[in-house]
């Protein structure tokens, strides 16, 4: 009789016991499951945090590039300015530097057609506004610096194009020499533009003020710097 009594436990309380352990293990794997569900809906909200920063870091590195500038009075002097920060961030010298104009420039005639960019773009093909200059630059530098130069030139925010690149050595040891013909482009302002810049105010430099700016050599200089490897 006990032992039919145990029988019977037994067989009373084994599904309890499997609908126990069960729910202990549908319990679990619910939780389990939740907790990856909440991984996820992280992990998609970093990856679209993600895609957006690159979305707006594209739309900056954009922003930040452009093939022309407007053609004003002050364009070649901030073009200039720029070459002469490269020399000076990179140790090099420019020795000789031309302005030999555009194609609708008196007496400059009309620029060969560039094949490849300073920093990496194609202007066969222009815009009907947009007009190319063209400059004869030497400089001088040793070779590792001279080559940071160029780099300075390929980074450019503005769009340049090298031609007719010659590297030679200089007279003196490490010195080298670069000659080429740097073409950079220029559109036609819009009227609005045109009225800004006529109702623009010079500005007038202190009457004692001091300038640092060391002005570009001209073509007529160190003509006989070079020599040839």
């Amino acid at each position: 009789m006990k032992r039919v009594s145990t029988y019977n436990a037994v067989i009373f309380l084994a599904p309890l016991v499997a609908l126990g352990v069960g729910g202990l293990l549908y319990l679990g794997q619910k939780t389990r499951l939740a907790h990856l569900k909440q991984d996820y809906e992280k992990a998609q909200t970093e990856i679209a945090q993600v895609q957006a920063q690159l979305k707006q870091a594209d739309r900056d590195f954009v922003l930040k590039r452009h093939p022309s500038e407007v053609q004003s009075k002050v364009e070649q002097g901030k073009f200039l300015d720029m070459l002469r920060q490269y020399a000076s961030e990179t140790g090099t010298e420019i020795t000789r530097w031309a302005n030999i104009g555009s194609a609708n420039t008196a007496g400059g005639g009309s620029p060969p057609a560039p094949n490849s960019g300073a920093n990496g773009a194609s202007a066969s093909k222009l815009p009907p506004d947009t007009l190319p200059v063209s400059s004869t630059i030497d400089i001088r530098g040793e070779y590792s610096k001279v080559r940071n130069f160029l780099y300075k030139l390929h980074l450019s925010p503005r769009l340049l194009t090298i031609q007719q690149a010659r590297w030679t050595r200089g007279t003196k040891y490490p010195s080298t020499m670069a000659s080429f013909s740097l073409v950079r482009y220029v559109r036609t302002p819009t009227e609005v533009e045109k009225r800004a810049e006529a109702q623009a105010k010079p500005i007038t430099p202190p009457i004692n003020a001091k300038t640092e700016k060391t002005p570009l050599p001209t073509e007529h200089n160190h003509q006989n710097e070079e020599v040839k490897p």
